[in-house]
């Protein structure tokens, strides 16, 4: 059965084309963070068109048009996308070097259609420059330390079109092909693979896009938006894991209640901009203190949690203590005037077998009330408190 080339192209040129207005279209659905290396992808899609309209009039129209011009386009047009997978994946531009294949390919492709006329020589060129250019994108996939189903996906078509068109470059010089739209079985491989590769990685990559936008929106649901810490939700779901892991490699676990200070009478003396950026400005302490493994959250609008895996009563208790003169000595000033910012903090360990976070946070809680029943600015455990700590300053607040 003969594999008439030129009608195949048509088509993939018709279908591509298709396919890119579409997306235009789709585009427009995605957030923001996706939308360039869309665009750029469409760009890719819009250029592809064009060289498979130029393979399907090879009959009619000159070489430098239906060979130099469109096997150039080819190759610069997979350019174009494989930049939209780097650009998508935040990997190096490597634009440049791409651009350099690009131009060899048009230099080669003028001296071996008009030069050193040779249509196999053709052949193994452009086979081999679309080979390189795809490893740019499958570099950018698999560089990454994870990856995705849909990037699996296109990351396998990528290397199946290498393997192809490596293997038409062995193949192609052992044989007595004439033209380019001659039908065989290596070119019947090549232009089906040619003919679904618009269709099949565009889809792959807009599921790409849709893995991200949902991975994007589940990290947000997490994360407190005013501070950037986890919010109560992901603290539950993290404590609850750790405790369960601590449990059974037998290791101490720690939780530590926070509360800024008197932060309702700041918010009435310095209005609720300086009050988140007190917020703010605890946060940041707090993350220059805790540890590499500790998870921070914030629980309501001026209570933060810490969570102390592998931290005992002690290593908790002085890792409260010196976030609570650290916050104490920040020196946090509003429009030239002091607003001192001061915390209270409730310490409680992982010491019963039954008990899951809630548990453990109403512990907590109950250590932080302690400490500011006593007066605040200072730090509590079931069973001590911090001596050196001075009350709360209410006074400096209203100054």
């Amino acid at each position: 059965m003969n594999f008439n080339i030129p009608t195949a192209m048509q088509m993939t040129a018709t279908l591509t084309l298709l396919v890119a207005l579409v997306l235009v279209y789709a585009a427009r659905q995605f957030p923001h963070a996706v939308q360039l290396p869309i665009r750029i992808w469409i760009r890719g899609l819009l250029l592809q068109c064009i060289p498979y309209f130029l393979y399907a009039t090879r009959e009619y129209a000159p070489e430098w048009l239906s060979v130099v011009l469109a096997d150039s386009l080819m190759v610069a047009a997979l350019a174009v996308q494989m930049h939209a997978l780097r650009c998508f994946n935040l990997q190096p531009d490597q634009r440049v070097h791409m651009r350099l294949i690009v131009a060899a390919t048009i230099i080669f492709e003028v001296l071996l259609t008009y030069t050193w006329h040779s249509m196999r020589g053709r052949l193994v060129l452009v086979s081999l420059a679309i080979a390189a250019i795809a490893c740019f994108g499958v570099d950018a996939i698999y560089r990454r330390r994870t990856v995705t189903p849909a990037e699996h996906m296109v990351g396998i078509l990528l290397l199946a079109g290498i393997v192809v068109m490596v293997l038409r470059a062995l193949i192609v010089p052992a044989t007595s092909m004439l033209d380019v739209t001659m039908s065989s079985p290596m070119q019947g491989v090549v232009f089906t693979y040619a003919a679904s590769m618009p269709v099949i990685s565009t889809v792959a990559f807009v599921l790409m896009c849709g893995e991200r936008v949902n991975a994007n929106q589940s990290r947000q649901a997490m994360i407190d938006p005013l501070t950037g810490v986890y919010n109560r939700q992901a603290m539950a779901e993290l404590a609850n894991k750790s405790i369960a892991l601590a449990r059974l490699d037998r290791q101490p676990l720690a939780l530590l209640s926070v509360d800024v200070d008197h932060l309702a009478r700041f918010n009435e003396d310095f209005g609720y901009d300086v009050g988140d950026q007190a917020l703010c400005r605890v946060v940041d302490i707090l993350r220059a203190t805790v540890r590499l493994e500790d998870v921070l959250a914030r629980v309501t609008g001026e209570r933060f949690m810490v969570l102390l895996p592998e931290a005992d009563a002690e290593t908790a208790f002085e890792l409260a203590c010196e976030m609570r003169k650290r916050v104490d000595e920040s020196g946090f000033s509003s429009g030239g005037w002091p607003a001192p910012l001061q915390v209270s903090i409730g310490v409680t360990v992982l010491d019963d077998e039954k008990a899951d976070f809630d548990q453990l946070l109403r512990r907590a809680d109950q250590a932080l009330n302690l400490a500011k029943r006593a007066g605040g600015n200072r730090v509590a455990g079931s069973d001590r408190f911090e001596t050196t700590a001075e009350p709360a300053a209410t006074a400096a607040v209203g100054a």
